[in-house]
């Protein structure tokens, strides 16, 4: 029988990962660690919040959005060049879409006055989920 604070770790860990709150994006594991950053930055609501829109692999698709494409095997879909133009300016690629210009200087009345002016998500945010989403290739 395993001492008491070996079962308590190992029962920790277990509902850290049943509940989301570990990592557990299985398509990030191994990945270079800026991947792995734009990861948790892509699944996080306060910074990316990607999964409002998108389902991303290793993630309750109860807990998705479905407004835009499931992001499993997108790194297959588009080369590196397709997915920064998307993530810098959809509607320059995709007229009409409801995809945020993440890279764009945001305007509007909505916009935040701390925001305004500013691209939605800085540079170094948005090169760590391109390749996050480069390394997605099965799905």
């Amino acid at each position: 029988m395993k001492p008491r604070g070996a079962r308590r770790a190992t029962f920790l860990a277990a509902a850290l990962s049943f509940s989301g709150a570990a990592w557990s994006a299985p398509d990030a594991q191994g990945a270079p660690p800026l991947a792995q950053q734009g990861a948790r930055w892509a699944a996080d609501p306060a910074v990316g919040d990607c999964g409002i829109c998108h389902h991303l692999p290793g993630h309750d698709p109860r807990d998705q959005g479905t407004v835009g494409p499931a992001l499993a095997g997108v790194g297959l879909r588009l080369n590196e060049d397709a997915l920064r133009a998307l993530l810098t300016d959809a509607r320059s690629v995709h007229p009409g879409t409801v995809m945020p210009a993440y890279g764009r200087p945001a305007t509007g009345p909505r916009v935040p006055p701390a925001l305004r002016g500013k691209p939605l998500l800085p540079e170094h945010v948005r090169e760590a989920i391109l390749a996050w989403l480069t390394t997605l290739r099965h799905g």
